[in-house]
């Protein structure tokens, strides 16, 4: 995931540099192949995460008496990883043209619907952890359908002197190594934060 969020720092330079020379063909390029990455590498990480988040948790020393309620909750969480990842895909381009106001907006309903689905999930379902988790999942499609919505119609409103390819890999090859300071900075945090968290996991349930 840090990975990711590194690639879209990469691709939100893209796409700006292209929007403001209004090199809108390359632009139109940009965004697809942004998109059709992300999705492509939610599936792998959506696999990947739901087949190998006990061996994961296993390897961070997880307390075996909230261990299945951790896999419980990443499986559902990667289950969700493609919307996540594609409302940030959205947020980031929207944002790369100039727009970080109505990303803001989906992001504040999506954080205000996630605080009631976890209400109505746990307390009046009895759902537990897993109801914590699907509010999230739900949340993150919402988030997503916005910004992508949002993203089509900025895009069918620019014009193009073709039909702009779906994927290109001279386009993503560019992006990556535009994004690789990005990319290393979140790797960085995320893999302390895996330190931080198997420390802790050290102390038991309760200081977990």
């Amino acid at each position: 995931i840090g990975f990711f969020m590194g690639v879209a720092a990469g691709a939100g330079v893209l796409v700006s540099r292209f929007f403001g020379a209004r090199k809108l063909e390359e632009l139109h390029i940009a965004v697809h192949t942004f998109v059709a990455f992300t999705f492509l590498f939610g599936v792998l990480m959506m696999v990947a995460g739901i087949t190998l988040t006990p061996l994961f948790l296993q390897w961070m020393g997880t307390p075996a008496d909230i261990m299945d309620m951790a896999v419980l909750y990443l499986r559902i969480y990667f289950l969700g990883i493609i919307p996540t990842m594609l409302y940030n895909s959205g947020a980031g381009i929207l944002q790369a043209v100039g727009d970080s106001r109505r990303p803001l907006c989906f992001l504040t309903i999506a954080s205000v619907l996630n605080i009631i689905l976890d209400l109505v999930f746990v307390i009046q379902l009895n759902m537990g952890v897993a109801g914590v988790a699907w509010a999230t999942f739900l949340c993150q499609g919402v988030a997503a359908a916005a910004a992508l919505s949002v993203v089509l119609k900025r895009l069918k409103s620019l014009p193009e002197s073709g039909k702009a390819p779906l994927f290109s890999a001279t386009c993503l090859k560019e992006l990556t190594l535009i994004a690789v300071p990005s990319i290393l900075q979140q790797g960085f945090i995320s893999v302390g934060n895996i330190m931080i968290q198997s420390m802790i996991n050290g102390f038991g349930m309760a200081a977990v």
